[in-house]
């Protein structure tokens, strides 16, 4: 119930401060210059072009699912592969061989 009324309560200030700020007006140049834009809607089109440009990497790693960057191979025990120690007192690494 916290988060909702915090959601809420977030967008309206967003509204507000988004009706406050819809005078501002600036020129944009993409590829042809665009005259008296919104700040808002610069900022906008800045956020969506944000998310298109995400989209691919956010289902890429869903498609190929989860690597182990570790390069250890994962087993069903819970004992390290790796013979280096590092002892806490000394930070310095022991070899268990």
């Amino acid at each position: 119930m916290i988060k909702l009324a915090g959601a809420v309560i977030l967008i309206i200030l967003t509204a507000i401060l988004t009706g406050f700020n819809l005078d501002n007006r600036t020129s944009i140049w993409f590829f042809h210059t665009f005259e008296d834009v919104p700040v808002f809607f610069a900022l906008l089109a800045a956020f969506v072009a944000g998310i298109i440009t995400v989209l691919p990497f956010v289902f890429k790693s869903s498609v190929f699912g989860r690597r182990d960057l570790s390069g250890r191979k994962k087993s069903g025990s819970s004992k390290h592969t790796n013979p280096v120690d590092y002892d806490s007192d000394d930070g310095k690494e022991n070899q268990d061989i």
